[in-house]
């Protein structure tokens, strides 16, 4: 599969996903949501990894859930964040019960989402400049009851 958002590669048995919307601060929208479903679970699947090392370009590691296209799908931001986050949930549910050991290499602020994403890892490198936040009532979402 060909990726727009992230990259993935294999090399020496370490499959590399790099979030690649630094533009975004690596908010996560619907097409990222997809690919990391898809790397996850093509990394799950090749007998070659022995261990997957999950990064990102750019100054934040993940910015959370990408408000801007919430805020641009209108009405439809309900139907919208389920697609996301069923794609997303499938992706950290591959990322915790791997076979192989997942890194995460966090630098600037692993927020809402991305905070939830480096929870499914096995381990996390962090530099001095990692932040983790849920950030969530930050930006005025909250759970329903």
């Amino acid at each position: 599969m060909e990726f727009e958002n992230l990259t993935y590669e294999v090399s020496d048995g370490v499959a590399r996903i790099t979030l690649a919307r630094e533009k975004a601060a690596n908010a996560i929208n619907l097409a990222l949501a997809k690919e990391l479903m898809h790397a996850a679970a093509q990394a799950d699947e090749d007998p070659s990894v022995r261990a997957v090392l999950v990064g990102a370009r750019g100054r934040m590691f993940c910015a959370g859930g990408d408000l801007g296209s919430f805020k641009d799908s209108g009405d439809q931001v309900p139907a919208l964040l389920k697609e996301i986050t069923t794609h997303l949930h499938a992706a950290l549910s591959s990322f915790a019960r791997m076979r192989a050991p997942v890194i995460g290499a966090v630098n600037g602020a692993a927020a809402g989402a991305g905070f939830s994403m480096v929870c499914a890892f096995d381990y996390v490198i962090a530099s001095e400049a990692a932040k983790f936040t849920m950030a969530y009532t930050q930006v005025g979402l909250g759970c329903r009851a």
